[in-house]
């Protein structure tokens, strides 16, 4: 996993060193909604969760994200995660971005006699799509892959951003 970490920060380094054209300006911020699938473990659930994204560089954003996942099989998640953006344009209102962070996962199992919760500390790693439907609005989806000790899990997020 740390070589796959290592090898993931030395191309993101690369893409932030040849690319020069900017799709978003430092200090633009917008919230969000997402509709999220988490899979994995041969466990699927929906959830819903909420963002914000600030650019600190033209196309370098930050975005915090919280994630619940609805009950499935006496069995809840949340994620609570920070992961950055590098925002690479490639038409005219689409950019696509590949993204990294780190965060901590949640489950609640709830079966009556057994009960309990657990959270992990873990990576992200993945990659995005954002279409501008407006000057206010945008369209996004992207994938992750959440790894940590005892938890591999890919999380599918379709949203809508507000730009303020």
């Amino acid at each position: 996993m740390k070589k796959m970490l290592k090898t993931l920060v030395v191309c993101a380094a690369m893409l932030i060193g040849v690319t020069t054209v900017s799709a978003q300006s430092k200090g633009d911020m917008a919230t969000g909604l997402n509709f999220a699938i988490g899979m994995g473990d041969d466990f699927t659930n929906y959830g819903l969760g909420a963002k914000f994204q600030y650019n600190i560089l033209d196309n370098l954003r930050l975005e915090p994200s919280f994630t619940y996942f609805f009950e499935k099989d006496y069995m809840s998640n949340w994620d609570l995660s920070l992961n950055a953006h590098y925002l690479i344009p490639v038409m005219d209102r689409l950019c696509v971005y590949p993204l990294a962070g780190i965060g901590v996962f949640g489950a609640n199992i709830d079966m009556g006699v057994i009960e309990g919760d657990e959270s992990w500390f873990i990576g992200n790693v993945g990659a995005g799509v954002e279409y501008d439907l407006g000057a206010d609005f945008a369209l996004g989806m992207d994938y992750k892959f959440k790894f940590g000790d005892d938890i591999d899990r890919s999380v599918l997020a379709i949203g809508l951003t507000y730009k303020f």
